[in-house]
């Protein structure tokens, strides 16, 4: 894998004073990343996503095969803990894990 930070979506609560609005409006920071991976079928995408999105914080996961790219949309989980929880998964299929 090669996993890099690419966009992030910062947080913020704001409490309006207008009586016809919502009276607070939620944003959560949430940081993409985008992850190589050594995929080569469905098998393999979808290890992918079942391991990631059973993360607590991640929110998406889109795995390409052909591109061999992972994009993880979450908060609260860095790049590293991404792939602690793919090494096993990563040691077992032969599939490489790299970080740029």
């Amino acid at each position: 894998f090669f996993i890099s930070q690419s966009s992030e979506t910062k947080a913020s609560i704001n409490q309006s004073t207008d009586p016809k609005e919502t009276p607070f409006t939620i944003q959560i920071k949430m940081t993409e990343v985008k992850l190589e991976v050594g995929m080569t079928c469905g098998g393999c995408s979808g290890a992918v996503e079942r391991i990631l999105n059973k993360m607590e914080g991640v929110s998406k996961v889109d795995a390409n095969i052909e591109e061999k790219t992972v994009i993880v949309t979450a908060e609260g989980v860095t790049a590293e803990e991404m792939v602690e929880k793919l090494s096993k998964w990563s040691a077992a299929s032969g599939k490489y894990v790299r970080i740029p």
